[in-house]
């Protein structure tokens, strides 16, 4: 396996397309330049009004900013995957390079356990379709 996620209810609302894929991160410097900070008292001001923004900045987003990058169309395919996954839901993803011998029996999937406990959960194959 090479990774899992377990979907909250913000990813549910990004597959929705209720929430953004990626959000803005304010400039905390906008309308200063390089020369207002040449005069000390301006500088003072200037630095007041950033040490504020900044402030507010980690007050809204405590944990900083969701900021991504993806091809727009990918992002808007999203919405193909909403009524597949639901919040609570793991998503995961596998990689394994199988050799000749091992293509002649289907792959079994076997239920994981940790420290003596199974994992019940169901699982769907999905195989890739064309769009309708």
């Amino acid at each position: 396996m090479e990774w899992a996620r377990k979907l909250t209810k913000d990813d549910v609302a990004i597959l929705a397309g209720k929430a953004p894929w990626s959000e803005k991160v304010p400039d905390v410097d906008e309308g200063f330049t390089a020369a207002d900070g040449k005069d000390k008292t301006r500088a003072k001001a200037i630095a007041k009004v950033i040490r504020a923004r900044l402030a507010k900045a980690n007050k809204d987003h405590p944990i900083g900013y969701l900021v991504r990058e993806a091809p727009a169309d990918d992002v808007k395919d999203l919405s193909k995957l909403a009524g597949h996954l639901t919040e609570n839901w793991f998503i995961t993803k596998f990689r394994k390079i199988f050799a000749r011998d091992e293509m002649n029996d289907d792959l079994l999937i076997v239920p994981a356990r940790y420290n003596g406990a199974e994992d019940t959960s169901e699982y769907e194959e999905m195989l890739p379709s064309s769009p309708p």
